[in-house]
């Protein structure tokens, strides 16, 4: 991915997404092995990530590796972090937004529309 490009990448398999200059990504789904980010991040990520709660990095040395979690359709998901010399690591340089999947935010606002009802 390079320039003003996007990508919104929700299924299938892929071995490497790189991203560059001004370009952006959503993964929703899929099969991701390696995710590399080449920018300077000036308070806007490139990167989203729509997950279920309960994600986690492994970190190696002190830099973030290795993401887990689940997709919204609860598959499973292993994403490799490609670190840079020239940059800052993908997931510490806050180019990463994880988000929870939308519907289930969905279902929790309609869940706390019916408790104020009911009141």
């Amino acid at each position: 991915m390079n320039n003003y490009s996007s990508l919104i990448f929700s299924g299938g398999e892929t071995n490497d997404i790189s991203v560059y200059n001004n370009s952006t990504v959503l993964l929703t789904g899929g099969k991701i092995n390696n995710l590399a980010s080449y920018q300077s991040v000036n308070g806007n990520p490139h990167i989203t990530i729509e997950c279920l709660k309960g994600w986690s990095v492994a970190y190696n040395n002190g830099i973030p590796k290795i993401m887990y979690g689940n997709w919204a359709d609860g598959t499973p998901f292993e994403i490799n972090f490609i670190n840079n010399k020239y940059f800052k690591p993908v997931f510490e340089n806050m180019n990463i937004v994880i988000v929870p999947e939308p519907g289930a935010i969905a279902l929790l606002s309609l869940g706390g529309l019916i408790l104020k009802r009911r009141r």
